[in-house]
């Protein structure tokens, strides 16, 4: 008899777990969601939401949202700048792809995002023949 309480009494233990981790999981998702509508790092929030639950929620709601970031132009966290960018591609001897990965501390994936963007906006990036570390460019009109 005493194996069976025994026995229930874990289940129960571990059903409690359980329902404590999915608990912090939907209240750190509620932070998340309302963290990204301000402006504030989703996952930093999304970790004290599920630690902290409603006074995190209290506290995020009665935070003013930052203002968003003047000019990336690909996913949040890279500070790819789109007039800096700009600029280093009119250079007359262009410039590869690892100067922009460095310059902007993004993936290569970011700055090829932003070629894309550029190319629909009929401002054409060009490269060099190609080789090893092709260099990018993107051609002025020049007022004679």
């Amino acid at each position: 008899m005493q194996h069976l309480i025994e026995a229930e009494l874990e289940y129960w233990r571990n059903f409690f777990w359980v329902g404590v981790v999915v608990w912090a999981l939907i209240w750190g998702a509620f932070c998340a969601v309302l963290a990204n509508q301000r402006n504030r790092d989703p996952f930093g929030w999304l970790v004290l939401g599920g630690l902290f639950a409603l006074p995190a929620m209290l506290l995020l709601g009665f935070l003013n949202p930052l203002p968003e970031e003047k000019g990336p132009v690909t996913g949040k966290g890279f500070g790819v700048r789109r007039e800096e960018a700009i600029l280093m591609l009119q250079r007359p001897d262009g410039v590869t792809m690892s100067d922009l990965c460095g310059r902007f501390k993004c993936p290569p994936s970011a700055v090829e995002s932003l070629f894309e963007e550029l190319r629909r906006e009929g401002r054409p990036v060009q490269t060099n023949s190609g080789g090893p570390f092709p260099r990018y460019f993107m051609p002025t009109r020049h007022i004679l």
